[in-house]
């Protein structure tokens, strides 16, 4: 038997449809109550302006009447934006708002309405600060590299000759363009093309009019770089050390060289910009992978979304491998995961925060809405329905527990009659005749009777 409303989501009713379950009846249970709520909210980056947060906020009318309601944002307490949408009976309707900020901080959606469900009347998600890559270059040629590191939005440059070195500037990166400072730099760094006894990677020789053969595509530095017949005309080879990534290599050993640590390093044997690599489109794809590498939290593309708690569904823009993919939960625990074509899915089901992070893309799922289902039921044709009279009995039911009682009770009698306090006292009375009794017994009763 079903008793209830008959609501279920989208994705059960297929399910429900091929199902068939004999004797079924089904008592119906009215649910005309008006409600209107919040189904999801998406955020992203503005492609044209990073300091734009695009924010879209869907809204559906569940009731049979068309309502008006007033949907308003807040961002940190503060007004961020306000809508009035006119929901029909049964509908759903998106609105967009475009709020600036770089700062971090709590973003609340919320409907200024009354109605018979007010769990989905308010949704708040966590937006994350924008970071930001600060480079202090060090050049006396300083236009050969402002075109690469101008063209991330998220990396700020400030150009210094050579004269101004300072050994603990207000930079996160450091660039050193061809020139041997006084002493190195206490943050992380890039050398390009260091003089001979400056390099903070040993130098094993020089060599002139070399072809590059390998660059490390294997690693995050060297991905997408596959220019073939680059010919440099002069370079340094380092020596690397067993831990130290070699990003390119000549037929005499590395010439660009990667060192992580607590202080990472980064050390060009050539000038990117001066040599034949100027006309590849390696030059800009090194520098990105560089800086990427340095701070990756700012090549980051973020997305959020606001959901319901449940399985959730995510198309991926590209192909990837699972192993590509992570999916953890707010205290940092993985969430197990399936990939079917471009589509991944999960399930999460307590409410919390799901990030999915694939390659350079980060996927933030706030799963705070309760999940209300906006379809239902219809059992098939033919199905009992209300609840069945009390006086109706199940065919084939026999009710013996009567009998078997008083089953029971007679024998309780029949064991106190035979072995309880009436057997004891009928045993008593039987006189003992000598004999019936054996030979042994039969002279010791004598005995007795002659004393």
């Amino acid at each position: 038997m079903f008793v209830g409303s008959g609501r279920v989501s989208e994705r059960e009713i297929a399910s429900l449809a091929a199902v068939s379950i004999p004797n079924l009846r089904v008592a119906p249970v009215a649910d005309a109550a008006e409600n209107t709520g919040l189904r999801k909210i998406g955020l992203r980056r503005s492609a044209t302006d990073p300091g734009v947060w695009q924010i879209f906020v869907s809204v559906r009318n569940y009731g049979s009447k068309p309502r008006t309601v007033r949907l308003a944002l807040q961002f940190s307490g503060s007004p961020a934006g306000s809508r009035t949408l006119s929901l029909q009976p049964d509908s759903e309707q998106e609105a967009q708002f475009d709020y600036r900020t770089l700062n971090g901080g709590l973003l609340e959606a919320r409907l200024l309405t009354r109605d018979a469900f007010p769990a989905d009347d308010r949704a708040v998600i966590e937006l994350p600060k924008q970071k930001t890559l600060s480079v202090a270059v060090y050049s006396n040629e300083p236009q050969l590299l402002r075109p690469m590191l101008e063209a991330h939005h998220d990396v700020h440059s400030v150009f210094h000759s050579v004269a101004e070195y300072s050994t603990t500037p207000e930079a996160t990166l450091v660039i050193l363009d061809r020139f041997r400072p006084p002493a190195p730099p206490k943050v992380d760094s890039i050398w390009i093309d260091p003089p001979a006894g400056a390099s903070p990677i040993p130098v094993r020789s020089t060599a002139s009019n070399v072809k590059v053969t390998r660059w490390n595509s294997e690693t995050s530095l060297g991905e997408g770089l596959r220019s073939k017949d680059l010919t440099l005309q002069s370079t340094t080879v380092f020596e690397a050390a067993p831990d130290d990534i070699k990003i390119a290599e000549v037929e005499a050993g590395p010439v660009i060289v990667a060192r992580a640590g607590k202080i990472r390093t980064v050390v060009m044997g050539f000038h990117p910009a001066v040599s034949a690599m100027r006309y590849e489109l390696a030059t800009p794809l090194l520098f990105a992978n560089t800086l990427r590498w340095m701070e990756p939290d700012i090549f980051l593309r973020r997305e959020l979304f606001a959901g319901n708690v449940g399985a959730v569904n995510v198309n991926l823009a590209s192909d990837l491998k699972p192993a590509d993919i992570r999916v953890t939960q707010e205290d940092g625990r993985a969430l197990p995961f399936t990939m079917h074509n471009r589509t991944l899915h999960f399930f999460s089901g307590d409410p919390g925060v799901v990030r999915v992070t694939a390659a350079d893309h980060e996927l933030m799922y706030s799963l705070v809405l309760p999940e209300i289902a906006d379809s239902r039921w219809e059992p098939p044709a033919g199905v009992k329905r209300g609840i069945p009279s009390a006086r109706q009995n199940p065919i084939g039911a026999i009710d013996i527990w009567k009998a078997l009682a008083c089953l029971g009770a007679l024998g309780l009698l029949i064991d106190w009659v035979l072995y309880g306090r009436l057997g004891r006292t009928a045993a008593q009375r039987i006189p003992i005749r000598p004999d019936t009794l054996p030979e042994r017994l039969r002279r010791r009763f004598a005995g007795r009777s002659t004393s």
